[in-house]
């Protein structure tokens, strides 16, 4: 799955010369925490989000202006006293823009939110606005995965518990992994507690299990 079968098409934006309560207004009626900025050619040449609205004067919580001129870092005190002062979108908005491109994979787009700790991405066409892919968008994404086909038989079901334990490099840790009756039953060892829970998240996770037993603590986890 890709940012262009994810994304929504109909997307709220702001011009840099747009106010910042016009883009406050727009945030609140539409129920959206950020607006892609874009110029008269559709380019995206920014972003506002509720995060650059939280800074301003009228909250108070503005840079005084004695502390713009008189900080050690003059330039950069200055710089934030016009965000949190100017009242044109331009000036308040982030001009760092992480983007994705129509055919990026959803577990690409997943991973560059987390790692620029940003709540959506545009996605960006030939150089121009198509789409944004939110949260939200991938939260749908787990609930439209079908699950695997169930597993059948009770050596198939633990040769595949095996070797998805083997992917995750636990194999060698568990001493020994039966199954009966679609129910896996994990015995003995010295496994940690956050060992053990991975290897019942992975049993309970394969197509075709019925249940889950760690007779290390003795308690039937999945039924």
């Amino acid at each position: 799955m890709r940012a262009k079968d994810l994304m929504t098409t109909e997307v709220w934006t702001v011009g840099p010369g747009h106010s910042i309560r016009h883009a406050a207004r727009i945030m609140l009626k539409r129920g959206v925490s950020g607006l892609p900025v874009v110029d008269g050619s559709e380019a995206v040449v920014g972003v506002i989000t509720e995060g650059d609205l939280l800074r301003r004067v009228e909250l108070g919580n503005g840079t005084p202006e004695r502390a713009s001129t008189s900080s050690p870092d003059r330039d950069g005190s200055l710089h934030a006293y016009v965000r949190e002062n100017a009242w044109s979108v331009g000036d308040v908005m982030s001009t760092k823009v992480i983007s994705a491109g129509e055919e990026m994979p959803v577990e690409e787009i997943a991973a560059t939110m987390i790692a620029n700790g940003v709540k959506r991405l545009p996605v960006i066409s030939d150089g121009r606005l198509v789409g944004i892919v939110s949260r939200a968008d991938l939260l749908w994404v787990i609930t439209w995965v079908e699950p695997e086909q169930a597993i059948r038989g009770d050596e198939a079901l633990c040769r595949s518990v095996k070797a998805r334990l083997s992917v995750r490099g636990l194999l060698h840790d568990v001493p020994e992994l039966t199954v009966s009756n679609a129910v896996v039953h994990l015995w003995g060892g010295r496994l940690s507690e956050a060992e053990r829970d991975v290897v019942r998240i992975v049993a309970e996770a394969t197509p075709g299990t019925a249940g889950f037993v760690d007779h290390i603590v003795s308690g039937i986890l999945k039924q």
